[in-house]
């Protein structure tokens, strides 16, 4: 996987990752997830990728899987990672 995995729905958080992600020009795609409470396909699905089902889910280029606030601290994360990068090339 050479890119990030969103799975997120309006409302439900998503959208700061999501923004976050455009924001730092990281590659992403993003998976629309159904309602959890009334749609119970929305949840299986959604467990394949993160058995606790929780919304967002942030699939990392390595596979690894992050979700609910920590995929949002991931993308700061990556965030001070290349601008520390970027600073020491140079500084």
């Amino acid at each position: 996987m050479t890119t990030y995995k969103l799975w997120g729905r309006a409302g439900w958080g998503s959208s700061l990752v999501e923004a976050q992600l455009a924001w730092y020009g990281l590659p992403f795609t993003f998976e629309p997830v159904g309602d959890l409470f009334r749609e119970p396909d929305a949840r299986t699905r959604l467990e394949t990728v993160n058995p606790l089902a929780q919304v967002p889910t942030l699939i990392l280029p390595d596979g690894s899987v992050m979700s609910e606030s920590a995929a949002r601290e991931s993308v700061r994360t990556v965030r001070r990672f290349m601008m520390a990068n970027c600073v020491s090339m140079f500084g």
